[in-house]
């Protein structure tokens, strides 16, 4: 990345580009900050988890348990912490609750709260733009 830089040169190898997106975020804020790499303003899933869980107002231990039992049964699905936000449509999560509801595990109630904990969470971050 040093050597790309130091001759002018923006690509980056498939498998360093590949590493940089499934960094955290704050590596590669890092890496941006020396202009090793430009910060992509889309987030991944896990990083959206992440943030909701440490900003939101969430009033009740209770309450905090039910969003992360609602995130582990996204996780079941969605199983790549790095799929990026963007990525995830309709379809995606009708799969997912189909496959919610095909896992025996799960009733409707809890798959829909599970959902609807899951629109709150997506609804924050539009609002956080």
């Amino acid at each position: 990345m040093i050597a790309k830089k130091i001759n002018d040169d923006p690509t980056l190898h498939k498998p360093t580009r590949t590493w940089v997106e499934s960094t955290s975020l704050e590596i590669r804020e890092k890496l941006a900050k020396f202009g090793l790499c430009i910060v992509s303003s889309k987030h991944t899933v896990k990083e959206l988890w992440d943030e909701f869980l440490d900003k939101y107002e969430i009033r009740t231990y209770s309450t905090w348990k039910t969003y992360i039992h609602s995130r582990r049964l996204f996780e079941l699905f969605f199983k790549r912490p790095n799929e990026l936000i963007v990525k995830l449509t309709k379809e995606r999560i009708e799969e997912w609750k189909a496959f919610l509801l095909a896992d025996g595990r799960f009733g409707q109630p809890t798959v829909a709260g599970a959902i609807r904990r899951t629109k709150t969470v997506f609804n924050w971050a539009k609002k956080q733009k």
